[in-house]
């Protein structure tokens, strides 16, 4: 059975974080609640370190430094 979440917690599934609002439903163990449906991953964009000033750098692979 799912309902609506009144409060904010986290996945016992996903681990992501579960909001107001969403449909969940309860894992009945110590784990809690989980979405009905968990959110897709996102995959982390991993972007170039510039080697003077160590930040990334921009998407076209220029940086504020130069």
């Amino acid at each position: 059975m799912s309902f609506e979440a009144k409060y904010r917690g986290m996945c016992g599934s996903c681990d992501g974080p579960i909001a107001v609002g969403q449909l969940i439903r309860s894992l009945y163990t110590d784990r809690g609640y989980e979405h009905v449906e968990c959110p897709p991953e996102v995959p982390e964009i991993k972007r170039e370190v510039c080697k003077k000033c160590f930040q990334e750098k921009a998407a076209n692979r220029s940086c504020a430094c130069d």
